[in-house]
Parts: structure tokens; C-alpha cells; sequence
């Protein structure tokens, strides 16, 4: 229930927490590599164009959250417990804050019903020394 333009994937790289982005290679890939360190935040930015009327994030079948225009934004599973997401109502950003390892995985966001969802790969790393 996302609106979502998802036309080229990316790598990002953390910086202080949260991540930037750097150009992807050219292997054709369709999901956006993003990494993320234990204990800190990461952001999953979907390449959004027009209003958004609804969103929805997945981690594989598991929905995590779920916007839909007139209503609040709804959390489940990892984002249930209170301060652990906050979904961008105006750009679709997910930020997950305090990653664990069990976070590693296959993420997706549908926006405004469009298809096919916009896929992110996210790979949590232990805190660097």
C-alpha cells in the first residue's frame, strides 16, 4: 500500500548511525543493500514520487508497519514495542532504531498500492573497535 518509485538500487553506508548513500554497481540488482550496526538506527529510504496515500512495510511475510491517509501510522512485530520505528507519513522512510542481529534481512515497502514493492537488504554488523 506504498507509493514508491523503486527504478535504482543503492548501497548505503553507515555514517554516525544512520546511513548515506553511494552509487550502486551495475549487476542489474533490484533490492538496496543497506547496512546497519548493532545497538545503533538505519533508515530505509524508498525512492518516492506524488503524494502518498498509503504505505506499507514488510521484513519477508511479516508486515512492521502500515500507514494508510486519514488514519495513524500502525506498528507490528519488531515496531510494536514503543521507540523502536518511526514511519514518515510525507517520504516513506522507515527508520528502525536499536538494530539487533535477528534484524538482518529481506525488507520491502509497498506505497500506494503500486507494484512491484521496493526491496531492501539490510545486514546488521557488529559494533566496530
Amino acid at each position: 500500500m506504498l507509493c514508491l518509485c523503486r527504478y535504482h538500487a543503492t548501497v548505503k553506508f553507515i555514517r554516525g548511525g544512520l546511513v548515506t548513500r553511494a552509487p550502486r554497481g551495475l549487476q542489474g540488482e533490484t533490492a538496496e543493500t543497506v547496512y546497519g550496526l548493532i545497538g545503533k538506527d538505519v533508515q530505509l529510504d524508498p525512492k518516492v514520487i506524488g503524494t502518498l496515500s498509503s504505505i506499507t512495510w514488510m521484513k519477508g511475510n511479516n508486515k512492521l508497519a502500515e500507514w494508510i491517509r486519514g488514519c495513524t501510522v500502525e506498528y507490528f512485530g519488531r515496531c510494536r514495542t514503543a521507540g523502536r520505528c518511526d514511519l514518515s507519513e510525507t517520504t516513506g522512510v522507515l527508520i528502525m532504531k536499536e538494530l539487533k542481529p535477528g534484524d538482518t534481512g529481506k525488507y520491502s515497502v509497498d506505497v500506494n498500492d503500486l507494484s512491484p514493492a521496493e526491496e531492501f537488504l539490510l545486514t546488521v554488523l557488529g559494533k566496530l573497535v
